[in-house]
């Protein structure tokens, strides 16, 4: 019989919680420049030196919308005053290394640099002063906040920013959660929530997500407004209840020598857990997994070694060695659906692993979606995209 929490003194500790969906407020990116910005850059950096400060300091005062970065075209110019010895943007589209450095106009306290990129591109960055100043852009309105906390978020023009994000008057989802949950396969204890859609109800039955990296899914990815927003827009879809895991040993337990015991955690005593308490289907049709980066490394380890447990898969940025899609290709082709996505300027090594993957779904006529996006390594990326994923695993069959 697969072990269970143990139920007296250090049992799961639940916690029932209505979630309220609060609306929030997204400025505009930066600023948009009606045109010209680029030549007044130029005009101002070629003036005398007797006249180029004055003017600086008028570019800066009078910059459109008061914010940077400013985005001309497919062109977004960052700007930074202030005195320093050093000045440069890094983020997604640098891989997070310094390399884009900024160019101090002569004689001022002005600093620039251009970046270009298609016009529907997201990417976090921050600027580095001097080597060592890691600060958000303080003319920047826009922020998003990933595993490592705030960064500064370039959203060009055609960016359309996620609709539950802004929404407001959603329903309620229902937020379980169960503290010191024992995974006796590993020796620990770790933290589980089940978040159930807006109006669950006992008499029905509903599908499963199994959600890796728990956490950062209900705190970044802002799952319970992803499904309050499904909810209130799309009523004919099934909603699943979604159980998120809290990683112990992220590294281990995801792709390293703990992963076939935290697979065993997951089947042997998180689900039965889970079916004896929910109106869950037992349907591995109606079963699925996510996970971002190396929590989609974990979720094709689950679905390759369980395909009788899981035929769904929603995949952000996910790291799938060779392995692995190998084993995910033993399965049979026609009971399982995937959601596939990775950005543009992802993690170096995610973008040809993916591209393989997918390449094998269509070659194997496994139904999937698969997308690049304009972005990078991002919860910014991945919060956007839950409901593409949502809608291709559990959507109209």
């Amino acid at each position: 019989m697969p072990a269970r929490p143990r139920a007296r003194r250090r049992a799961a500790r639940l916690l029932a919680l209505a979630i309220a969906i609060p609306a929030v407020a997204v400025p505009a990116t930066g600023s948009t420049a009606a045109g010209g910005f680029a030549a007044r850059l130029a005009a101002t950096a070629a003036l005398p030196d007797a006249a180029r400060a004055a003017a600086a300091d008028s570019l800066w005062r009078d910059l459109p919308g008061g914010a940077t970065p400013v985005v001309e075209d497919s062109t977004a110019h960052f700007l930074f005053w202030g005195e320093a010895a050093t000045v440069a943007v890094a983020g997604d589209m640098t891989q997070w290394k310094p390399a884009l450095a900024m160019q101090r106009m002569p004689g001022t306290s002005l600093w620039h640099a251009a970046f270009t990129c298609p016009l529907d591109s997201r990417l976090d960055y921050k600027l580095i002063v001097d080597g060592g100043q890691w600060l958000q852009d303080p003319l920047n309105p826009r922020a998003v906040t990933g595993g490592f906390g705030p960064n500064s978020e370039l959203a060009m023009p055609a960016y359309v920013d996620p609709p539950e994000q802004v929404e407001r008057d959603l329903p309620p989802c229902t937020l379980h959660s169960f503290a010191d949950f024992e995974s006796p396969e590993l020796g620990n204890e770790r933290q589980v929530w089940v978040v159930l859609p807006p109006g669950y109800d006992p008499e029905r039955t509903y599908p499963l997500l199994v959600v890796h990296d728990g956490r950062e899914y209900i705190g970044l990815g802002k799952l319970p407004r992803v499904l309050a927003h499904l909810a209130a827009t799309r009523p004919e879809l099934r909603l699943p209840v979604c159980v998120c895991v809290a990683h112990v040993e992220r590294g281990e337990e995801y792709g390293g020598a703990k992963q076939e015991a935290y697979g065993r955690f997951i089947v042997e005593t998180l689900l039965p857990f889970v079916t004896a308490r929910y109106a869950v289907s037992m349907d591995p049709a109606d079963r699925g997994s996510m996970g971002a980066s190396a929590g989609g490394h974990v979720s094709v380890y689950l679905a390759g070694r369980y395909p009788e447990q899981f035929q769904g898969l929603v995949l952000m940025s996910p790291y799938i060695p060779d392995a692995k899609r190998a084993l995910f290709a033993l399965r049979a082709p026609a009971d399982c659906r995937v959601y596939l996505n990775w950005g543009r300027w992802d993690l170096p090594e995610i973008p040809p692993l993916a591209e393989a993957f997918a390449a094998m779904l269509a070659e194997r006529g496994i139904a999937h979606e698969a997308r690049v996006c304009n972005e990078g390594h991002s919860w910014g990326l991945w919060r956007a995209t839950i409901d593409e994923g949502l809608l291709v695993v559990f959507g109209e069959r």
